[in-house]
């Protein structure tokens, strides 16, 4: 789903370093279904043969597309994995590309960049995450968030975002008086800046 364009754009905005590595898509949710321990395992195989290159970097590109076709995402400075304890440093960004492309760099208010749990990832933090997904990478949130000093990527707001059905899903999720909005994704992907 994600467009030519769009990775252009997200290039310009990756440390110089970055730029000149080759993308790889390595998890794809139409391709190795919509779960976060599918996504955790495909960065591990990923990764895994090039654990011992000296200087080999794992950064990776997450791109979210939503059902309201509004699209954000995160630059990380290395892959995600599974642990409870924030990772990643100063270089990560999030962004938005649809409606209209807008990067947010660290704030160094905080540190708490990437966090991957068994049952959400979320990248910033402070009162709320810059972006959370569920662990079926079906719903998503995304706040105004002190880690990158950014307003919520999407607009689309509230239940309207859901199924009825999962209306205790945004029950869970959304926090009255807090600037956030949630979200359904449509399309999540993931590309690791190969340097090999």
């Amino acid at each position: 789903f994600c467009r030519f364009a769009h990775l252009q754009i997200t290039w310009t905005w990756l440390p110089y370093r970055h730029q000149v590595k080759a993308a790889h898509l390595i998890y794809s949710g139409e391709q190795h279904g919509y779960n976060l321990h599918s996504l955790y395992r495909m960065c591990e195989q990923a990764v895994r043969p090039h654990e011992l290159k000296k200087g080999f970097e794992t950064a990776c590109v997450l791109v979210i597309k939503t059902s309201h076709k509004e699209v954000l995402g995160c630059f990380t400075s290395t892959h995600w994995h599974r642990h409870d304890h924030y990772y990643g440093n100063g270089e990560c960004f999030v962004f938005r590309l649809r409606p209209r492309p807008q990067r947010f760099r660290w704030s160094k208010v905080n540190d708490m960049m990437m966090l991957g749990g068994a049952k959400s990832l979320s990248i910033g933090s402070g009162s709320e995450p810059a972006i959370w997904l569920d662990d079926e990478l079906s719903y998503g949130m995304t706040a105004k968030c002190e880690t990158f000093s950014n307003p919520p990527l999407v607009t689309c707001e509230g239940p309207t975002a859901m199924p009825p059905e999962d209306g205790d899903k945004y029950d869970k999720m959304h926090a009255p008086g807090r600037t956030q909005s949630v979200f359904r994704c449509v399309a999540v992907e993931l590309y690791l800046l190969d340097s090999s």
